[in-house]
């Protein structure tokens, strides 16, 4: 069987000491130093009998350091998730800051001089060349939308913020109904469930490993020292028991390979919001930028095609933030509609096995799930939609 982790060793020294630490009787007759002291002698006892020296051990203080890791980050992003999707969501460009005014003045710069020459050489045609009617009034119909190209594009700069603005405004108003916080909250519930499924898939699959550290702990006169108040240690001593106990009688088996799945789901839900919204902010950030070439190219009839294609590119990529708006409001008011009994109906459960398994490992409902995909996918179908509306 493969021994590549054992998150036991210090879940459970931490666990025991946080619990320790908090009890009561421990906090005004029990020293800290006896608590450490204890631990101390865990780790002594597992190196003596050489358990530290293995491989197996080196590879798993690796993973579990991992998934601590793990949950420190998680917690982390849930409670900034919680606090500012809303700001994420209406997060545009700052288009008067230096530096995207600098980089906008350079593509108006770049373009002007075209802009510039195409109104010579067209004011030129129309008096010196062209001899035929039809061909003047179409130099003149290109004369005056060179000009107008020539005017929108010196104005890139509010028109963009204009845009920005009221993308912006719709996409706050939505958000102001008060649905965004159940969406979230729900989100954030499927990522705990995928971080509470991966850790225990690892910490099943490498049952044995930790089988043979609880083995070779203290015996039961090691926990207790004469004169003081055994509280914690006592309370640390009946947990030990009760784990070296589950793992005797239960004898369950696993593969740390069957955590993969949840791994990925947890992966995802980590951080697929944020890189969802980061590639909408960047997106938007260069077709903003490229706002005067797409100017100069509706401005003639061979580029128009592309003029329009960047065009409906800004479009679509700045008002992605109301989809997102439209998909989490509309996400929170159906999870508030749903009856609570048939909420409750379709939930998958998973009850442990054995005394140290606390209660329900994992609860998740199939709305959870439907919730997170929708959270995903909706802003992307709407983006589709949105665009096969615009005329080939």
């Amino acid at each position: 069987m493969n021994r590549r982790l054992i998150p036991l060793l210090i879940v459970f020294l931490l666990l025991v000491t946080n619990i320790a630490a908090e009890d009561t009787s421990w906090k005004t007759d029990y020293p800290p130093s006896t608590v450490k002291e204890q631990a101390s002698k865990l780790v002594r006892n597992f190196w003596k009998s050489g358990g530290l020296l293995s491989a197996d051990t080196r590879e798993i203080a690796i993973s579990g350091f991992l998934l601590m890791i793990s949950f420190l980050l998680l917690h982390q992003v849930t409670t900034d998730l919680s606090s500012n999707i809303a700001t994420y969501i209406l997060q545009n460009p700052p288009v008067y800051s230096e530096g995207f005014r600098n980089m906008l003045g350079f593509f108006i710069g770049l373009i002007q001089p075209f802009y510039i020459l195409a109104i010579i050489l067209t004011a030129f045609y129309i008096m010196f060349i062209s001899d035929s009617y039809t061909r003047r009034a179409r130099a003149k119909s290109m004369m005056g939308k060179l000009v107008v190209g020539l005017i929108i594009t010196s104005f890139s700069l509010p028109i963009i913020w204009t845009f920005f603005s009221l993308s912006e405004s719709v996409a706050a108003s939505i958000l102001n109904q008060g649905m965004v916080e159940r969406s979230i909250d729900e989100y954030n519930h499927a990522a705990w469930q995928a971080y509470l499924m991966m850790f225990y898939t690892i910490v099943k699959g490498h049952s044995g490993l930790i089988s043979k550290f609880l083995k070779v702990l203290p015996s039961e006169t090691a926990w207790s020292k004469p004169g003081r108040s055994g509280g914690s240690v006592a309370y640390t001593r009946e947990w030990v028991k009760k784990w070296r106990n589950f793992f005797d009688v239960v004898k369950i088996e696993g593969d740390v390979s069957r955590s993969t799945p949840f791994l990925m789901s947890f992966t995802v839900l980590l951080g697929g919001l944020y890189i969802l919204l980061s590639i909408r902010y960047v997106m938007v950030m260069l077709w903003a930028l490229l706002f005067p070439l797409m100017i100069f190219f509706l401005s003639f009839d061979m580029t128009r095609r592309t003029g329009r294609t960047m065009m409906e590119q800004t479009i679509l990529w700045t008002i992605l933030q109301v989809f997102y708006a439209v998909i989490f409001t509309a996400t929170g008011a159906a999870l508030t509609i749903i009856p609570p009994g048939m909420y409750a109906s379709y939930v998958f459960v998973y009850h442990g096995v054995g005394e140290a398994i606390l209660g329900h490992l994992m609860e998740l409902s199939v709305f959870t799930i439907a919730a997170a995909m929708t959270l995903y996918l909706g802003p992307v179908v709407l983006f589709n939609l949105f665009q096969k509306l615009f005329p080939p």
